[in-house]
């Protein structure tokens, strides 16, 4: 488990309620100190891996919120979030039709 450099782009997923959809964000490191990592989009992680509780894979927690969890992203991921847009995008058309 190594910490996080500059350059490294690291994502997170939220839902509210498990009918909605998977929202994906996405950033990268800008800038390190010490014990912190700053983002692109300004949230600043604990820059100590930790093994994730729901997913068996390597996170960062939000500083001052260690229930909030960045990941590392991967192809995967990518592919992931793709589809989840897709769904998304499926569905605003249909409740634009129904809203008619």
């Amino acid at each position: 488990m190594e910490a996080l450099k500059i350059g490294d782009k690291v994502y997170n997923v939220r839902q509210d309620g498990f009918a909605d959809f998977l929202r994906f964000s996405f950033s990268e490191v800008v800038r390190l100190t010490k014990t912190l990592a700053v983002l692109e989009n300004g949230v600043r992680l604990v820059n100590q891996p930790r093994t994730s509780w729901i997913r068996a894979e390597i996170c960062y927690s939000v500083f001052g919120d260690k229930w909030v969890y960045w990941h590392i992203v991967t192809e995967e991921t990518l592919q992931k979030a793709k589809e989840e847009n897709e769904k998304i995008a499926a569905a605003k058309v249909v409740f634009q039709e129904l809203d008619k």
